[in-house]
């Protein structure tokens, strides 16, 4: 059975927002070990630290994978790669369409928006059953299409992260009252805490452990990160909903409206 804590807020989020994220402002706890996170104000986060040997595979097949330089402001030009539904409003050219993993590393994309997908869900409706409810409801409100959701789970998208800090920030482009699933893989690294500073707390993320919490709700970040040899890394893949998908056509569809859009200029 997993463990209990509380913690009452002691900062609010405008003294950090966007600010680097430093182990400094750990002042109440860092978190190694399984545990609900009950919050004052703000919805609890599930920690699990839990060797599986289905995840060893996982960080093989993203370490095959070509990254490109990140253009979000939390953490500008480090490397990370999306998956699943991307919506026209951050694909620069405008349409919905799906993240660059399908076609970098078809394997890999099938793997996380099924098998993954399914198994995170699952952990999340098991152990915060009224919380994923919730979720589930406002994404069956948005009325998607098929292709824009990982066989009915409450994720729509996806990205992957290698060796990045975070400046503090919210997830902006997820859709409200949702979760966020995001599991961690670590070598031969020190850092890499993913830190909530106006609880005060941050969690280690030992190697294949799983974290879940409100993103658009829980201002976070990552603090810098070490490598002790150069096979270190420190790999995260995030599951979200996003938003902005409701009135997204089918991907063929939208390639058809964007290529039709080019052909009139």
């Amino acid at each position: 059975m997993i463990g209990k804590k509380y913690y009452k807020k002691i900062k609010e989020m405008k003294v950090y927002s966007r600010s680097q994220a430093m182990e400094a402002h750990i002042t109440k706890d860092l978190i190694d070990h399984s545990c609900l996170v009950e919050l004052e104000g703000a919805p609890p986060i599930l920690y699990i630290e839990d060797q599986h040997p289905a995840l060893e595979q996982l960080p093989l097949l993203i370490n095959k994978v070509t990254f490109n330089a990140s253009n979000r402001a939390a953490n500008k030009g480090q490397k990370s790669i999306l998956f699943g539904a991307v919506n026209g409003k951050i694909n620069k050219l405008g349409f919905c369409t799906q993240g660059a993993l399908y076609s970098n590393n078809p394997e890999l994309d099938y793997i996380l928006c099924n098998d993954f997908a399914i198994a995170f869900d699952n952990i999340l409706r098991d152990k915060l059953p009224q919380r994923h409810k919730v979720g589930k409801v406002l994404i069956d409100k948005q009325n998607l299409h098929s292709q824009y959701r990982f066989c009915k789970t409450n994720y729509t998208s996806g990205i992957i992260n290698v060796d990045s800090a975070f400046n503090y920030h919210v997830d902006d482009f997820n859709l409200d009252n949702t979760y966020s699933s995001m599991v961690v893989f670590k070598r031969d690294m020190i850092g890499g805490h993913l830190i909530f500073p106006e609880y005060g707390i941050g969690f280690k993320l030992n190697n294949q452990s799983l974290i879940h919490f409100c993103g658009k709700k829980l201002l976070h970040g990552v603090s810098p990160i070490e490598k002790l040899d150069e096979g270190g890394y420190r790999i995260s893949v995030v599951y979200y909903a996003s938003k902005d998908l409701n009135h997204c056509l089918p991907y063929e569809q939208e390639l058809n409206k964007a290529k039709s859009k080019l052909y009139v200029r």
